[in-house]
């Protein structure tokens, strides 16, 4: 399966699962701890009354035995991390809505889907123009607006391909000055004009270049590099 991107690129579904990131670079682009993320990645065990019990994977890495993750598995931990944190919804229930949709839909890898919905406390899907609640058995709901932290993946296809991460804490309506995409600068947070990498902008403001004149040398806004900047910062401060 291809699609064309905002970049005028044709995306497949393979090259979104190639092998690029470490755990500590995802957890850094989607603002949460790499501890989380691991467990998530490779599930944790917890002690109970009867013994010890085990959790599944939330997000499974593209080729056994790489520790890397995918630019794929990028959106996911983005938007599980929107719906737990974010959005409250319990890890139970995001497990069992994802269960709910593979069964029910036969549409695996919900977290991919564009087809997801959120809304506070329930995760929805809109399948051939009805919603449903997926938290809630499958019964019908009416159309809620889409969750704003949803709304910073771009999808082509039915492929996710563009993510606008967040450079403000829990502020999903921030401007959408910085992307990833996986087709542009390995995977790497870019400028949404230009296309200029973040961490060279990063590297130059660190050596004592001003903003006004890193956005005057690289043709953008003043705006656009401090952005970058903000995007940058969680990974300058690990």
């Amino acid at each position: 399966m291809t699609s064309q991107t905002k970049t005028g690129k044709l995306l497949s579904s393979a090259a979104i699962e190639v092998p690029r990131y470490s755990i500590p670079d995802v957890a850094s682009y989607v603002r949460m701890s790499p501890e989380t993320l691991r467990n998530w990645v490779a599930g944790r065990t917890y002690p109970t009354k009867g013994g010890t019990k085990a959790t599944k994977p939330m997000i499974t890495r593209p080729r056994a035995g790489d520790p890397r993750l995918s630019y794929a598995n990028l959106v996911e931990a983005y938007v599980l991390n929107a719906l737990r944190k974010t959005l409250n919804i319990p890890m139970p229930a995001i497990r069992e809505g994802i269960e709910y949709v593979e069964r029910a839909f036969g549409l695996p890898r919900f977290l991919l889907s564009d087809e997801l919905r959120a809304r506070q406390g329930n995760i929805l899907i809109e399948h051939l123009g009805q919603l449903y609640n997926v938290g809630d058995g499958g019964q019908a709901e009416l159309r809620e607006l889409v969750q704003r932290y949803l709304q910073r993946v771009d999808y082509a296809d039915g492929l996710p391909a563009g993510l606008y991460p967040l450079t403000r804490p829990n502020r999903p309506e921030g401007p959408k000055r910085i992307v990833i995409f996986p087709d542009v600068g390995f995977g790497r947070p870019v400028t949404q004009r230009r296309f200029i990498s973040t961490s060279a902008i990063v590297d130059r403001f660190e050596a004592g270049e001003s903003v006004n004149d890193l956005a005057e040398d690289y043709d953008l806004e003043p705006v656009d590099i401090e952005e970058a900047i903000r995007a940058e910062r969680p990974r300058l401060a690990a």
